[in-house]
């Protein structure tokens, strides 16, 4: 069985993250804290305390915000091959689902990390990305 590495990490999609859900609504744990969602179906994606400041060198601009009431949350822009641009976070741990697709090493915005699309766990529409260190993500390759 593989399991994920705590050095991975995933990188959202602020454009269809962007909506904050009281976990009272979702869960009846307390107030306070707070979930990225999937845009398309509103399913818990990531809780706010799992936003983590992880730098790109290949972003195009950050800027820091606050999201769920914390300060300096780092949110970059990207651009992929094809030309489009992302305003991203990024998040360690989440529920989106890793593609079953091979870890690529092209393109990667993370020196260092492969990367696969990952998508959300109760629409299966993409949110992201799981990244993962080269060594840990050709191990688990074999899984």
């Amino acid at each position: 069985m593989c399991r994920l590495n705590f050095s991975s990490f995933v990188l959202i999609l602020v454009a269809l993250l962007s909506e904050r859900r009281s976990s009272a609504e979702r869960t009846g744990l307390p107030e306070s804290t707070d979930f990225l969602l999937c845009r398309h179906c509103g399913f818990n994606v990531a809780a706010g305390s799992t936003v983590s400041n992880v730098r790109s060198p290949a972003a195009l601009s950050s800027l820091n915000q606050t999201l769920f009431g914390v300060e300096g949350v780092l949110v970059q822009t990207l651009r992929n091959p094809l030309g489009i641009e992302f305003e991203v976070v990024t998040a360690r741990g989440g529920t989106c689902i890793g593609s079953a697709q091979t870890w690529q090493t092209e393109h990667t915005w993370f020196p260092g990390h492969a990367w696969k699309a990952c998508t959300c766990s109760r629409c299966s529409r993409q949110i992201g990305w799981v990244f993962e260190p080269l060594q840990t993500a050709e191990a688990r390759s074999l899984c």
